[in-house]
């Protein structure tokens, strides 16, 4: 009898001791599973509402990523101003990785420092102002020297380009068929060097107004136009307040996904083309949403009855060119010096 308890004490201390040898020894894959059961958080900021095209291309990465990644990254979306209360503003939280990804602009990524002008290259009347312009200079080597410089200043990765909408004028007094039509109108501005030579060269006045108070301003006669995308002339309503439209597409409002570089590098490697796949592809999205609703609106603004709108032949839009042009000298120190002007002029072949 003692012999069988001594072998069976024996067998029991065996088994504990082969149990923990297992325990402490694994295979070496413990730390891969780690990585891979780990969920990372990605923070979106949004100014805009839930209606607006730009949003839904964020839902629709929200999608793609989350699938794409197995569920790794989980994608939070914060719109209406929730987190901030302009772009500068989501831009710094970017920055401070409070959020991790914003839609920044062109020209608020301009304002950031001095060697960041050169985004304003985006503003230059007639020189970005289609589709086909706006891919051929994101895909040039100047297109990928300023991403990199904007990743330098500011520690953010900048992903594609797209057009939020094209730029169009209003006016309360007549209809828009030429410059001439502009000229003396106090037209409403961003408060941006290349929209204040933009309306100068019409013969208009520029004049810089905060957007809340555009609406108010145009009712009451403050000012007798304003420039703005497309879009928001019908999501703003500003087409019970204008009764001439017209379509002078100097340039678009350009928009980049732009994200954190901190957290993109906490990620694991798998991880990082995926990010970069899916940022791209939310970029694209939001460019045809954006293309589809610019359409959808001039199609609404023109059954309201209320606004007239003017869309010109190449020969009637080259007379709004061909002034605004003469603008193209004095920006050159706006956009980064006259090297850099031509440089562009020569990849855009204009």
């Amino acid at each position: 009898m003692k012999r069988m308890k001594k072998t069976s004490l024996f067998i029991t201390i065996l088994l504990i001791t082969s149990l923990i040898f297992v325990g402490c020894g694994g295979d070496g894959n413990e730390n891969v599973d780690a990585t891979q059961n780990e969920v990372y958080t990605l923070k979106v900021s949004e100014l805009i509402n839930e209606e607006n095209p730009t949003h839904k291309a964020t839902v629709f990465f929200k999608e793609l990523l989350e699938e794409k990644s197995g569920g790794r990254i989980k994608v939070e979306i914060f719109s209406n101003g929730q987190l901030a209360s302009s772009d500068r503003d989501q831009l710094e939280q970017v920055q401070n990785n409070i959020v991790q990804m914003c839609m920044a602009p062109t020209f608020t990524m301009a304002s950031m420092s001095p060697e960041l002008n050169v985004f304003n290259i985006f503003d230059v009347p007639y020189l970005i102002n289609t589709k086909e312009d706006l891919d051929t200079f994101i895909n040039s080597d100047i297109g990928k020297e300023i991403r990199q410089t904007f990743f330098e200043k500011t520690g953010l990765r900048l992903y594609d380009s797209y057009s939020g909408g094209s730029v169009i004028i209003s006016s309360n007094s007549k209809t828009i068929r030429s410059p001439e039509d502009i000229k003396g109108l106090d037209i409403r501005v961003i408060p941006s060097d290349t929209y204040i030579n933009l309306v100068k060269s019409w013969k208009g006045n520029p004049t810089p107004l905060a957007w809340s108070e555009v609406f108010t301003a145009l009712q009451q006669g403050v000012v007798d136009g304003m420039m703005t995308r497309t879009a928001l002339y019908y999501t703003a309503s500003l087409y019970e307040v204008q009764k001439y439209i017209g379509c002078v597409n100097p340039f678009f409002m350009v928009y980049s996904p732009v994200l954190n570089n901190d957290w993109y590098e906490s990620l694991p490697e798998d991880l990082k083309p995926i990010v970069d796949e899916c940022m791209n592809a939310c970029a694209q999205k939001a460019g045809e949403l954006e293309g589809d609703f610019e359409r959808y609106s001039i199609e609404q603004i023109r059954a309201t009855g209320k606004t007239e709108v003017t869309e010109y032949t190449p020969e009637e839009l080259q007379v709004f060119a061909d002034a605004a042009k003469n603008t193209w000298s004095k920006m050159a120190d706006i956009v980064g010096g006259q090297e850099y002007l031509d440089r562009c002029i020569e990849v855009l072949n204009k």
